[in-house]
């Protein structure tokens, strides 16, 4: 990890495997999804139904080129090397996760972000960010960059992140502090993406897809109006296109 946060993500982390795929790509199908496999013993009712639900996923994914995953968590479980492996087997030569904590972190477990291609990543970065509030500030969270070569067309540079959830309990102070931790998270991902398409974007023709669980309406939620009103720097960070 440099000074500046961002990580280029190991081998290991970036998984890149000798694979073909038949003619030019035409139309590309891509999946973001917040899949809630949450580590255990984290659950709401019995086990969350998650190998259930982690099968019903493996019969639907085949339909899809690149898939962005939010609440993938690897932490003592073996969940997420089984969705690896059977995205492998099912054309998906090529994946990136979010790391572990380092020994040094102040999360525990990991961010739970993960991408899965049919076509080659030949680029990856991951920005932690430096702060979360409450249960949120056990997990490495942040967001994560692959930049995908799609052959017969231009790169695809795509994004994934799971920011900051909201707490309603304790009065309206505990939702502010969850808002501002989430806007601040949002200026992050923001930066990380100018950097990124500076670093790796040869022409405006290539594609930026940013996608994730932002846990945020930009049009600001009837539930935010009388308590936060109209925040022009929350409204000006959701417009990306300004990038």
């Amino acid at each position: 990890m440099n000074q500046n946060g961002h990580q280029n993500l190991p081998q290991t982390e970036a998984i890149v495997a000798e694979t073909e795929y038949a003619g030019p790509a035409t139309e590309i199908k891509i999946l973001t999804y917040n899949i809630f496999i949450r580590p255990p013993p984290i659950k709401n009712n019995a086990d969350d139904f998650k190998d259930e639900r982690l099968i019903l996923f493996f019969e639907k994914m085949h339909s899809y080129h690149v898939i962005c995953l939010q609440e993938m968590f690897g932490f003592m479980s073996h969940r997420k090397s089984r969705l690896i492996n059977h995205a492998f087997k099912s054309g998906f030569k090529y994946w990136v996760a979010s790391p572990k904590p380092s020994f040094f972190s102040k999360a525990l477990i990991d961010g739970g972000l993960l991408i899965l291609s049919r076509f080659p990543i030949v680029s990856s970065r991951f920005q932690e960010f430096p702060f979360g509030i409450f249960t949120d500030a056990l997990s490495l969270k942040g967001i994560l960059y692959a930049e995908i070569l799609i052959p017969g067309a231009d790169p695809l540079h795509i994004f994934t992140s799971h920011t900051q959830a909201s707490y309603f309990y304790d009065g309206p102070q505990i939702l502010r502090m969850s808002y501002y931790t989430r806007l601040e998270q949002l200026f992050i991902c923001r930066e990380f993406i100018e950097k990124c398409l500076r670093k790796n974007m040869k022409s405006l023709k290539e594609t930026v897809i940013i996608t994730g669980d932002f846990n945020v309406n930009g049009k600001c939620p009837d539930l935010l109006d009388g308590l936060l009103g109209e925040d022009v720097l929350y409204a000006q960070v959701c417009n990306l296109r300004a990038i």
